[in-house]
Parts: structure tokens; sequence; C-alpha cells
């Protein structure tokens, strides 16, 4: 990971990391693609 984008809060990560994991497993590609696309606009 460069500098730029150097990570600040590796447990915040982790636990969103594990969210989308388990987004994933309970609902699907579609739920969490959608989840994601939130976030970023």
């Amino acid at each position: 990971m460069s500098e730029k984008h150097k990570d600040t809060d590796p447990q915040e990560t982790q636990e969103w990391l594990e969210s989308i994991d388990d987004t994933l497993e309970e609902h699907g590609f579609d739920r969490a693609r959608f989840l994601l696309e939130q976030l970023i606009e």
C-alpha cells in the first residue's frame, strides 16, 4: 500500500472487511455491491 493510501486505522478496516464478507455470505454479491456503490456516490 502506498503512503498516499496508508491505512490509518487497521482495526476499523478489518471490521469493514468482515462486515462486507458477512453481507456477501448472507445476502449475496448484488447486495454487497449495492452497499459499496452507495458509499462511493
